[in-house]
């Protein structure tokens, strides 16, 4: 992958993109962000991923947009003192998945100091009491695919009855991989994903466990099926946020992963290279995007109405 810098150091994503794609830049800008992330502070401890979300959602805002953000209500998050509350009129529906009911719950909560909001996915059995991929021990969960289906489901769902139409959809960590893989395969002529762009963001975490062997039913749901992930080639969960990328427009690492973005070339996903600095990372990520907009929504003349 051939990678071009600025001055300043960081990537010139737009002089990569205009080498991929060559259309005409307009004065559009991303109106409405849809953020899918596995963590975010103030909610848990600091890590790389949590600042670089907290960061990010914000600058969204800032730059003009409308901006909601959904992440697992993980077992580590102390309710009461961030202050989530449920959303009675969005929780309560079952989420199916291979043939069993299980029940959703949306909790809120507000980020003091900003117009930030998180919606939280919660249910008892997959998040309830437990951490992100792995318990104490360092042991991964065994059904990791099956919760990070019930969480991009539950986001989809509950965008869903918003009415609520995002331009962008970025996905951010492992537990959001499922989220493009639905939208494009299950949701794909649903008015509020019909039109949107996807980013992927992997976590570069190095699984190491099997995939279960009720994968299949699992995973399926509508149209999305096990067929149209036969070139993603699911062989364990070090395989996994394969599918993130796969169905994904663009892909935007801030975490080594090689291997992942070897596959990303491979299939010719637009990717913005890691920059080596999160603070310059979350600094141009918004300006990214929205020239990743404009290009690929060209702005109508008033004679063309």
């Amino acid at each position: 992958m051939k990678k071009m810098q600025n001055e300043g150091g960081c990537l010139d994503f737009f002089s990569y993109i205009c080498a991929r794609i060559n259309v005409h830049l307009s004065m559009n800008t991303v109106k409405k962000f849809l953020f899918i992330v596995q963590e975010t502070e103030p909610f848990l401890d600091p890590s790389p991923f949590a600042t670089l979300c907290r960061e990010l959602v914000p600058k969204a805002i800032d730059s003009g947009a409308e901006a909601r953000t959904f992440m697992p209500k993980w077992g580590l998050i102390n309710e009461r003192r961030n202050q989530l509350h449920e959303v009675i009129r969005l929780s309560g529906q079952n989420i199916i998945i291979d043939r069993t009911d299980h029940n959703l719950l949306i909790k809120v909560a507000s980020v003091q100091g900003t117009r930030m909001q998180v919606y939280f996915i919660d249910n008892d059995e997959y998040f309830g009491k437990r951490g992100f991929h792995a318990d104490a021990k360092g042991v991964e969960y065994k059904d990791n695919p099956e919760r990070a289906t019930f969480f991009a489901r539950g986001v989809i769902e509950t965008v869903k009855k918003w009415g609520w139409v995002p331009d962008v959809v970025h996905c951010v960590g492992w537990v959001s991989a499922m989220m493009p893989f639905y939208i494009r395969k299950a949701f794909a002529t649903e008015p509020a994903f019909r039109d949107c762009k996807i980013v992927y963001t992997p976590s570069g975490i190095d699984f190491t466990a099997n995939m279960p062997k009720n994968l299949v039913g699992i995973l399926s749901h509508r149209g999305a099926t096990m067929d149209a992930l036969a070139k993603v080639g699911l062989c364990t969960m070090a395989d996994f946020e394969k599918i993130g990328i796969y169905f994904s427009d663009i892909v935007a690492p801030f975490a080594p992963c090689d291997a992942l973005l070897e596959f990303a070339e491979k299939h010719k996903k637009l990717i913005v290279p890691t920059p080596g600095e999160g603070e310059n990372w979350t600094k141009n990520f918004v300006a990214y995007v929205n020239r990743v907009w404009d290009e690929t929504h060209p702005q109508k003349d008033d004679d063309d109405d």
